[in-house]
């Protein structure tokens, strides 16, 4: 386990907080720190990414505004992926063979993604909704693979976009400004250029760069979490016996507290209760306003 952010590894325990969740300090930055709930036990919660290859086209040039399909030199494959399994501190990832990577021939990665959507609960990503799960249901349909089951798709780009107005809304600066860790480094477009050419330790540093992406990710997804609207609940995925009213439904903590303020619809009002973990405000189900037949709607 990582501290998420100075990257350290020197990490001591110091109590527990709530449901199973364990308090930490990292020695090197001396930051505290609440190691990810259960929710990781209770539901297969993926963080995903992928890195693609760009598509080569001739042009005449750089203004020039009308592409045909027919004259693409070689079209964009999948170069490798990487899953963070939240809550359980691994990860899985695959990348193109040298081999594979000079003919573009993605389809044995494409199989292993597949795979790993088909048994996820909870899949987060970073502007997937309009890349990653987009590129792969392509692949997906291309090789003939089918839909994978039902998962939960939440974007943090959306969600960062939609609530917060960020100078960039780039992955490495909005970690920077959040005070997480950022991206690796890399040399750029001839390290992709490299991958397609079949350089070995190219795509070796691609994969690497891959992971870090989704390790990173979620340190971003725990400080967005509380401006996610419809986070699914996690009480669903737990055992009859051990589901509680007591129980944060995103984080599966008990240390969640009434607030003074309502949730109002058109004839009744309900409690908010507020998690003190993660910061999620939850709208309780029993109406503390009786209704009236006088009202209209």
């Amino acid at each position: 386990m990582k501290c998420r952010y100075c990257g350290g590894t020197r990490l001591q325990r110091r109590g527990r907080r709530g449901r199973d969740r364990q308090r930490v300090q990292c020695t090197d930055c001396r930051k505290w720190d609440t190691v990810f709930p259960q929710i990781g036990k209770v539901a297969k919660i993926l963080l995903l990414d992928i890195e693609t290859s760009p598509i080569i086209y001739p042009m005449w040039s750089l203004n020039q505004k009308n592409f045909s399909p027919d004259h693409i030199i070689r079209d964009w494959n999948l170069l490798s992926w990487a899953g963070w399994w939240l809550g359980r501190d691994e990860y899985v990832s695959a990348v193109l063979t040298p081999s594979e990577a000079k003919l573009g021939k993605d389809e044995r990665v494409t199989r292993l993604v597949w795979e790993l959507l088909n048994t996820s609960d909870v899949v987060i990503t970073y502007n997937g909704n309009n890349f990653d799960l987009r590129k792969l249901t392509s692949k997906f349909m291309e090789y003939g693979l089918g839909k994978p089951d039902p998962f939960v798709p939440i974007d943090l780009y959306y969600y960062i976009k939609k609530n917060a107005s960020f100078t960039s809304h780039k992955l490495d600066y909005i970690n920077r400004k959040l005070g997480i860790e950022t991206k690796q480094d890399h040399e750029g477009m001839p390290m992709w250029l490299k991958c397609m050419d079949g350089d070995k330790s190219a795509l070796k540093e691609m994969v690497d760069y891959n992971v870090k992406d989704v390790e990173i990710m979620e340190g971003l997804y725990e400080k967005v979490r509380p401006w996610i609207l419809n986070h699914p609940s996690m009480t669903q995925f737990l055992d009859d016996s051990k589901k509680s009213a007591h129980l944060c439904s995103v984080c599966l903590s008990e240390n969640i507290e009434l607030t003074s303020s309502k949730h109002r619809t058109k004839v009744s009002e309900f409690p908010i209760y507020r998690c003190n973990d993660c910061g999620v405000l939850m709208r309780g189900r029993k109406s503390v306003k009786n209704k009236t037949k006088l009202v209209l709607v």
